[in-house]
């Protein structure tokens, strides 16, 4: 398995435990099971870090300096949501986009057909895009 169980992860009472929201994303297993004295501490701390990075690939965290702080770990995950935000919005405009195209050049009575030079759109997506 290539991904981690989705989050948001929780911890039992005892700290012995941790397990995903959604039991069957781990097959009614739980995540990980924890022992020694320091247990409790340890399982509120590895389910708060996931929590905190969900939406962060793996890729971007490993190596992370541990001096940047909760601070960076928080624009971090806004860069992430907002990425993708960004990626769905520019999904539904191309959607969007594509609609209208085939309403303009199939319609006989309309005065001009679609041109990418004048498009707004295509203009707008071809800046995004680079």
């Amino acid at each position: 398995m290539d991904k981690h169980t989705p989050g948001p992860w929780l911890y039992s009472d005892d700290g012995k435990n941790i397990i995903s929201m959604d039991d069957e994303a781990n097959e009614n297993f739980v995540v990980a099971i924890l022992d020694g004295p320091d247990k409790i501490a340890n399982a509120q701390r590895i389910v708060a870090c996931v929590n905190a990075c969900e939406g962060i690939p793996n890729e971007d965290l490993e190596g992370w300096p541990c001096t940047m702080g909760q601070k960076s770990m928080m624009e971090a995950k806004q860069i992430a949501t907002l990425t993708a935000q960004r990626d769905r919005l520019i999904g539904m405009l191309k959607n969007h986009h594509d609609t209208l195209v085939d309403i303009t050049d199939s319609n006989p009575t309309l005065y001009a057909k679609h041109s990418s030079e004048t498009c707004v759109v295509c203009k707008t997506l071809a800046e995004i895009e680079g």
